[in-house]
């Protein structure tokens, strides 16, 4: 259920991890990480976590740019005008309109970089893809648990299971599902074999069956060829798996705050 709030001072603070998206030219949007560094009236400015905006070009006065926050049960969204041209990393915005807050769904969602193997059965019927991933499941027991070493921001697979190195990738994740860029489009409904990788101790690979919510082209400038946003939906999950599946991401989630928190307290401390 939505709703419209006003006064946005109210659930946007100083310091508080955000999503943003900014609509560049020709139509196309970078979707990107950030930490809000002020808050005045109606402006705000962001610190994108990720690379600065030179690579993309930039983005002009004006551009429209969409904030997201999570607030456990519910995100808050408002939308705003890039105040100045920047080709940084720092964004200067003035805020318009309400604040939209949507409940979340079952489930809380995080983006993490972890290696995933998708692949889709040849045969759809539903009974058979999850016989197989059970079998799967009773293979990977009787096998020695993945190699995982660390590699950019998360870790890789290193030669499992016959598979080649399987590298990280930036993922939305959850216990009720996952949303990833995939190159070719798949029909929403489609049944999808999914090995998630962990780096617990020992690693531990998910093995589920799930299916295709939605899948949307993503137009970047950065990227070379057709990607898809698709969000998927956990099938028949073992709840096993969905309670190491959430145990991750709050530890996940956890880390991150005190990496936030360290930046921050070392930044103050420059600033004195």
């Amino acid at each position: 259920m939505d709703g419209a709030i006003n006064a946005f001072e109210k659930f946007f603070r100083i310091g508080q991890p955000v999503k943003v998206g900014i609509h560049l030219a020709e139509n196309l949007m970078l979707e990107e990480h950030a930490v809000i560094r002020g808050m005045e009236g109606d402006r705000m400015k962001l610190e994108l976590w990720g690379s600065s905006l030179a690579e993309r070009g930039g983005a002009q006065s004006g551009a429209v740019v969409t904030v997201v926050a999570d607030a456990g049960y519910s995100i808050y969204r408002c939308s705003a005008a890039l105040e100045k041209e920047t080709s940084g990393r720092t964004l200067s915005l003035v805020v318009s309109g309400g604040i939209r807050e949507k409940q979340l769904r079952e489930f809380f969602r995080f983006d993490l970089s972890l290696p995933v193997a998708c692949s889709i059965p040849e045969d759809q019927t539903l009974t058979s893809v999850i016989d197989e991933c059970r079998m799967n499941k009773l293979r990977y027991r009787d096998i020695p648990p993945p190699v995982m070493q660390q590699c950019r921001d998360g870790f890789k697979v290193v030669r499992w299971n016959d598979m080649a190195d399987l590298l990280p990738e930036r993922i939305n994740l959850s216990g009720g599902g996952l949303r990833l860029r995939m190159p070719e489009y798949t029909e929403p409904g489609t049944l999808v074999r999914v090995n998630l990788f962990l780096p617990l101790d020992p690693p531990r690979v998910i093995c589920e069956v799930a299916q295709v919510l939605r899948c949307n082209e993503m137009m970047l400038l950065w990227s070379k060829g057709n990607n898809y946003s698709t969000a998927m939906s956990f099938h028949c999950i073992d709840e096993k798996d969905r309670e190491t599946i959430i145990s991750h991401i709050f530890s996940e989630q956890r880390r991150s705050l005190q990496v936030m928190r360290a930046v921050e307290e070392r930044g103050n401390g420059d600033e004195d």
